[in-house]
């Protein structure tokens, strides 16, 4: 009723869902909305956890994104909605490498958040890589040598 495409799933995944009222879970989407989500039950599906977050958690995060140059955070935020879990010090961190190795900070975050998560010993390793291939560090390159495990 709530327009989530396999609950099944989700409660298999996170069980923990069961514990949420209805009323909680109707005011998350309801303020996801309000905030300019285009599809809350997708984000609620792939990271159940956000029913336990506060919408001004979220309204923190977003205007961090914000002030910190992100373009679209809210975009950034749905195609990930892990993002909401990481602290502005570990994006600071990555935030401040990105400059210090030359990369595009959107380009090398926010176009392939996954990087925002990644341990900062695999960043160098990795440039290194891309460089002896002669590969321009874009984050397809990037993530295309991080997958492949062979830096």
């Amino acid at each position: 009723e709530r327009g989530f495409k396999d609950p099944q799933k989700m409660i298999a995944s996170s069980p923990q869902i069961l514990g949420y009222s209805l009323e909680n879970i109707d005011g998350k989407i309801r303020g996801l909305t309000e905030r300019g989500f285009k599809d809350p039950q997708k984000m609620i599906a792939s990271l159940p956890a956000i029913l336990g977050y506060s919408l001004e958690n979220i309204d923190r995060k977003i205007r961090g994104l914000t002030e910190r140059g992100f373009k679209d955070p809210r975009k950034m935020i749905a195609s990930l909605p892990a993002v909401l879990g990481l602290s502005f010090e570990n994006i600071d961190r990555k935030m401040k490498l990105c400059r210090r190795l030359n990369v595009c900070i959107d380009d090398f975050i926010a176009c392939t958040i996954v990087f925002i998560g990644m341990s900062a010993k695999h960043y160098i390793p990795i440039l290194r890589k891309c460089r002896e291939l002669g590969l321009e560090p874009t984050p397809r390159t990037v993530f295309k040598v991080y997958r492949s495990k062979t830096f």
